[in-house]
């Protein structure tokens, strides 16, 4: 009964950490999005101020933003829902 009882509080303790991989693993995609949609506002703002004398080094600045913010949201992510899958399917097995 005791060692049930340790097996249990130590499953709760490993599951709150893997909580936090969900979390990032959930949320770092969307941050990638937001810095796109940022980027592309960028882009936008910098073709309207240029008028009829567009020049594409005006757009790649926010292009650049818009597609380094996406890449890093995925970095991020892939590999802590990864490692999440891994750590949940370990603890599944306890």
């Amino acid at each position: 009964a005791e060692i049930q009882r340790v097996g249990t509080m130590e499953l709760g303790s490993l599951q709150r950490y893997l909580r936090w991989l969900e979390v990032i693993g959930n949320i770092s995609p969307l941050l990638g999005l937001l810095g796109t949609v940022i980027g592309m506002i960028n882009a936008f703002q910098s073709l309207e101020a240029a008028g009829t004398q567009v020049d594409p080094a005006l757009l790649s600045g926010g292009i650049w933003v818009a597609l380094l913010t996406t890449a890093v949201g995925l970095i991020v992510a892939l590999p802590a829902i990864t490692a999440l899958n891994l750590f949940e399917g370990k603890a599944d097995q306890v």
